[in-house]
């Protein structure tokens, strides 16, 4: 039977899978197990996937076997096979036609896919034309053709299994057929993939492949995996990285910094060993031959692997198109080349959820390399006419694994990435390899890490005469020395439609006979065979025929852009002249033709001959050459003016460490910026660390703070943005200081000699910038001046101190000292204390009082005691001495009571109080004890 493939996938780490049509609609008891492992390969999960950070500053990510795609095979009848690409179980079930782990029937829609595949399987195959293409690339590999890389192939197989197996080869075996046993002979096989990759890659670091042949279960009739490989690591941000902040496969990762970036292999490869031994049906096994046949009963190891070195040299995307997120929060290498017509932005400008939109916008994403938009002219379909585009697959609903990864299937001729391989695919330059040079395998034949370049292509400028000798010669750069294509163009360099010499030796030069193909706008372009770069061109254009001259457009030395940077001033582009024409009377334009990309032109201006013009370069632009255009007004010439774009540089800004008092406020001007080579999109504060006061920055970079706390050192971090989203994080230390509480005492308070404490009396008020007034802890401390003052029950209520103030009798005027403190500050104040002189005590006067004899009588005074300390005693006399009866005096009230009077007589009575201080006060009242007569008839004597 003639087995053929339909291969379908050349992105990620692949797995492939083959199956027998046969069970397409039944479910085999292999199916749950199949499916579990179609479900483990297929695992895009990276949240445990935890970047580590390299002693040069870059990043890397151990991608522990996951990111894998997996081809799928199925005989769909008369022994023909169809392989599709899928990166999840669901996609398996349609391919397969059944759901693999619940058994149940599929959609009425993923059937209908299924019944599709079958279709285009049966009416298309393994065209001859992509036989054709893998033979071309499998001769040319094998060819004669230097090395520019080595690839290793590692041998991870024990004793007697594997690539160490000792069981007979297989055979036939096109050019792999004469090796000892099967070990040998699946080696040889791998080594001779190995060579082809390095004969078309330039790389100073080897290339290993960790590669084995294992069992993989289940295999069975019903269907077995094939094998894996893809990348191992992730890399980011490393020394000559194209791109910052973009995650790139192992080996192009080394590629570009010129250095082994990680002590494990670049990719693995695991094969199915089982396949050998017919678990997919009986005598069925991998054919082993170095060329593109598919004997019967076979599989071709050979071109799948090829697909398989591929996949981890870099064609393939970490971003999830189901929710538009980055993996490890940053673009990988695809991304940056996906465009999106209707949004106007690259997918690396989108947010996630406009990415989940563009990967469902159906021909309107598309893949926006340099090498690939130059070399699709040949497209009659799927290709934007005006910038080179070409679609890429976007169906909606996403088809995960297919989606994004592919170009579309509306492109025409048909391409090796299309997610189906059809008929007619191009035999010579088919696009992968111009994608391969957009994502960075660039030429670099002497390994300094600079691109190989073709430059000083002559003729430029001038005139030539149909079929006149003319040598075209040109200088290489870096080496290079590949066989090259050399075209002529009529429009200016716009197209290249005559080919003067399509495949030769790099010699520097090329005898030509100069056509009949008159034109003012001739051009020459030397290119490598079958690639777009290394790629050099005439710098001006030339006229061929006679009569009028066309004017000549001289470019002026190369010129370097940053890339984000703005216009700025006029710069001189070029000169310009004429033999007919005053050269300040030529009109210069700006066209295209260039190959510099993202440059605008502006402000073009011709002084006597000499170019001014400004050169602004957007956030993605490349460096080429930007095309100007001369013209007398009856015919034109043309120049190309070398643009050198460097990669954007960050913003530049800057702040000199700061302090300031707790609570208080300030305005900080950067010591350097914000200045770009762009422009500033934002500054803002982008974290405050442990402070928590407020805190703001304008655009000119000036932070304003108020209400500075805590206390302490806090790191502030501020973050400027340039146009095209490249940031610098400036920080410095905001020391807030802790300053000391304030006492503001009262006004003078009096207090007199021996006085009470009394009631208590404001004494003054507290505050801290830091500290809640009523928070503040007040106590009376040494200092003051004052003596003989006792200070009591001292109380803050928010800020307002109360106290009690006593004087003793000798208490002197002078100051009292207040201390109020925050904990770990304080502050003092001394409150003014104005001391009078003790005044004595006073007492009420006493009523004159008279008494019979024997009786008694209680006297009070019309005042009782008081002084303005105390009143300590009170002392009752009476005079004359000769008084008998009793005589008490109450100091409280002043009470004097008199009791069992006599004799009869005429008595003064004197009462003396003393206070605190020794002071006294006396009243004195007169006491008649009168003697009661009376008879016992109740009259009283005369």
């Amino acid at each position: 039977m003639n087995h053929r493939s339909l291969l379908v996938c050349m992105l990620g780490l692949t797995v492939g899978v083959l199956m027998s049509d046969a069970f397409a609609q039944t479910r085999p008891t292999t199916d749950t197990a199949l499916g579990a492992l179609i479900e483990k390969l297929t695992d895009r999960r990276s949240d445990d996937l935890i970047p580590e950070e390299l002693p040069d500053g870059s990043k890397i990510v151990d991608l522990k076997g996951r990111f894998q795609q997996a081809p799928l095979g199925q005989f769909i009848g008369d022994g023909q096979a169809m392989v599709a690409c899928v990166n999840s179980v669901a996609e398996a079930n349609t391919f397969f036609g059944r759901d693999l782990l619940s058994g149940k029937p599929l959609s009425n829609a993923a059937s209908d896919a299924h019944a599709a595949l079958v279709t285009e399987a049966l009416r298309h195959g393994m065209s001859v034309k992509e036989n054709q293409f893998y033979g071309d690339l499998i001769e040319q590999g094998l060819a004669e053709a230097p090395l520019s890389s080595t690839v290793t192939i590692i041998n991870n197989d024990s004793q007697n299994e594997g690539f160490n197996s000792t069981d007979l080869q297989f055979l036939p075996a096109h050019g792999n057929d004469t090796n000892a046993n099967l070990g040998a002979q699946r080696l040889a096989l791998f080594n001779a993939a190995a060579q082809i990759w390095g004969a078309f890659l330039d790389s100073s670091v080897v290339i290993e492949i960790s590669s084995q042949f294992d069992p993989l279960f289940p295999c069975t009739p019903n269907g077995g995996v094939l094998g894996a490989a893809g990348a191992v690591t992730g890399h980011w941000n490393f020394t000559h990285a194209g791109f910052a902040d973009t995650v790139y496969h192992a080996a192009l990762a080394n590629k570009q910094a010129g250095s082994d970036l990680s002590a494990n292999p670049d990719m693995s490869a695991t094969f199915n060993s089982s396949v050998d031994s017919g678990c997919l049906g009986n005598g069925t096994h991998f054919y082993y031959g170095l060329d593109n046949a598919t004997p019967a009963g076979t599989i071709n190891l050979f071109v799948v692997l090829l697909h398989e070195i591929g996949h981890g040299l870099g064609s393939s995307s970490f971003t999830n198109g189901e929710t538009g997120i980055f993996e490890f929060g940053i673009p990988d290498i695809w991304a940056r080349y996906l465009f999106d017509s209707t949004a106007g932005l690259s997918w690396f400008e989108m947010s996630n959820e406009q990415r989940v939109v563009s990967a469902k916008n159906t021909n309107n994403l598309f893949w926006d390399g340099a090498n690939v938009r130059n070399a699709s002219g040949f497209l009659s379909a799927g290709r934007d006419a005006t910038t080179g585009r070409v679609q890429m697959y976007t169906p909606n609903p996403f088809e995960g694994g297919s989606s994004v990864s592919h170009y579309s299937n509306a492109v025409s001729p048909n391409l090796l990435m299309e997610p189906r391989i059809t008929t007619g695919l191009p035999l010579d330059l088919d696009l992968t390899r111009q994608q391969m040079r957009d994502i960075g395998w660039y030429r670099d034949t002497s390994s300094d890490l600079e691109p190989d370049t073709i430059t000083s292509v002559l003729p430029s400028g001038g005139s030539l005469q149909v079929d006149s000798s003319q040598n075209i010669t040109w200088t290489n750069t870096g080496g290079f020395a590949r066989n090259v294509t050399i075209e002529l163009s009529l429009d200016g360099g716009s197209t290249f439609p005559i080919v003067v010499a399509p495949d030769v030796a790099n010699s520097g030069s090329h005898p030509w006979t100069v056509p009949d193909s008159p034109t003012n706008q001739g051009r020459l372009r030397v290119r490598e065979h079958d690639f777009l770069s290394p790629m050099g061109q005439s710098a001006a254009d030339f006229v061929i025929g006679g009569g009028n001259a066309a004017p000549t457009f001289t470019p002026a030395g190369a010129i370097a852009r940053e890339q984000g940077s703005a216009s700025g001033a006029a710069v001189t582009v070029g000169t310009v002249s004429d033999a007919e024409t005053a050269a300040g009377s030529l009109l210069v334009t700006q066209v295209a033709g260039g190959t510099a990309t993202g440059i605008s032109v502006g402000s073009i201006n011709n002084t006597d001959g000499t170019v001014t013009a400004t050169l602004a370069a957007s956030c993605s632009a490349t460096a080429g050459t930007v095309r100007f255009r001369v013209s007398d007004g009856s015919l034109n010439g043309s120049g190309d003016l070398q643009l050198n774009i460097d990669a954007n540089s960050a913003p530049t800004i800057s702040y000199d460490n700061q302090s300031l008092d707790g609570g208080g406020a300030t305005s900080i001007n950067p010591a350097a910026g914000p200045v770009d080579n762009g422009s500033l999109i934002s500054v803002a504060v982008q974290d405050t660390d442990t402070y928590t006061g407020t805190i703001s920055v304008n655009g000119a970079g000036v932070i304003s703070i108020s209400s500075a706390q805590p206390i302490g050192e806090h790191t502030i971090t501020i973050r400027a943005t340039d146009n095209c989203g490249a940031i610098t994080d400036a920080t410095f230390d905001l020391q807030v200081d802790n300053t000391a509480p304030t006492f503001t005492p009262a006004g003078a308070i009096v207090r007199e000699q021996g006085s009470i404490s009394g009631a208590a009396v404001t004494v003054g008020t507290v505050s801290d910038a830091q500290t809640a007034a009523g928070s503040l802890a007040v106590t009376q401390i040494a200092g003051g001046t004052a003596s003989g003052i006792s200070v009591g029950s001292i109380n803050n209520t928010a800020g307002t101190v109360t106290a009690t103030l006593a004087a003793s009798c000798s208490a002197t005027e002078g100051t009292v000292r207040f201390q109020v403190s925050d904990g770990s500050l304080n502050g003092t104040g001394d409150l003014q204390l104005n001391v009078t002189l003790n005044t004595p005590p006073t007492l009420g006067s006493y009523a004159n009082t008279t008494v019979a004899v024997g009786q008694g009588a209680m006297i009070s005074p019309d005042a009782a005691p008081a002084d303005n300390g105390s009143v300590d005693s009170i002392e009752a006399t009476i005079l004359p001495v000769t008084f008998a009866g009793t005589l008490n005096a109450d100091l409280g009230t002043g009470k004097i009571s008199i009791g069992t009077a006599s004799p009869s007589d005429s008595y003064t009575v004197s009462v003396t109080i003393t206070d605190n201080c020794d002071a006294t006060a006396e009243q004195d009242f007169a006491l008649e004890v009168d003697d009661d007569r009376v008879f016992s008839d109740g009259f009283e004597t005369p």
